[in-house]
């Protein structure tokens, strides 16, 4: 390993020169004359060179120095500011927001077009309005009031640098009356509530859900609509019953494989179109 040696020197004094100041104010550039340039050293400083670095050896008093620690200074208030409205300017819709607790604003970012679509139905229904979509295109969606004189509108765009959709245009000022029924609330959305339901209580039956989407939702729905969407839920908590019977065989080779030495028989029943039917296990 090389050691690069350095010598006592005597530090010469300040230097003089011009120097440039911008004033940010203005934009004028002033030119100062005789200013102090300070002058450092870059690395490493072995203890043979102390004295010559220390202030109070060969000063004259009126052109001695002192080395200061360059640090990066500290963001200052503006920035801050700036940088939070930045974040706040532009908030990420969460999903699963709770219901009566789901807002919309201007600013307001979605990672896909349909994310912002199903936000704006569970607002509407939310706030008990009926709204339709205008315009529905790869760039832009545009939702209002299904009353003509009511000015609630939201309107998305997608945004290129982002590659995601945000709200540019927001007014939630609703003229027209509440409704206790809302075509917002199709097969689909009816559906994803039951199925909570159906998962925590296995026997949910009709009325109950009645109930259920009246008190919690304020929402009257018909009893074909619901004995409709409680089936789909079911079918989605349960499965296909005949997608569960086409696992019997694979539910009976996983017994023979987790218990050695058993038997499995499963019978079924011939049907005239060449199908069969399971009849027991």
């Amino acid at each position: 390993m090389t050691h690069a040696t350095v010598g006592k020197r005597n530090i010469s004094p300040l230097g003089k020169g011009k120097e440039k100041i911008l004033h940010e104010d203005d934009g004028l550039v002033e030119e100062v004359s005789d200013a102090e340039v300070d002058l450092g050293f870059v690395g490493c400083v072995h203890e043979g060179v102390e004295d010559g670095l220390d202030p109070g050896v060969d000063s004259d008093g009126t052109n001695s120095w002192h080395s200061e620690e360059m640090k990066t200074p500290p963001n200052s208030e503006d920035e801050l500011e700036e940088g939070n409205e930045s974040e706040e300017a532009s908030p990420l819709f969460r999903e699963g927001a709770r219901f009566e607790e789901l807002h919309l604003e201007v600013g307001m970012k979605f990672g896909i077009k349909w994310e912002f679509r199903e936000a704006v139905r569970e607002y509407t229904i939310q706030e008990g309005r009926c709204i339709k979509i205008v315009k529905n295109d790869n760039i832009r969606c545009r939702a209002v009031c299904k009353v003509k004189e009511c000015p609630w509108a939201a309107y998305a765009s997608r945004d290129h640098e982002d590659t995601c959709w945000q709200i540019k245009t927001f007014n939630d000022d609703h003229t027209c009356p509440k409704e206790d029924k809302n075509r917002a609330a199709n097969r689909n959305w009816v559906c994803s509530k039951l199925v909570k339901k159906v998962r925590k209580y296995p026997n949910f039956r009709h009325c109950e859900a009645t109930t259920y989407f009246k008190t919690r939702f304020d929402l009257t729905l018909n009893k074909n609509s619901i004995s409709r969407e409680l089936m789909d839920a079911r079918s989605v908590v349960y499965g296909d019953e005949k997608e569960q019977y086409r696992m019997v065989r694979d539910y009976g080779m996983t017994l023979l494989k987790t218990n050695p030495g058993s038997t499995i028989q499963i019978c079924t029943t011939p049907q005239p179109d060449g199908e069969v039917t399971f009849d027991r296990m």
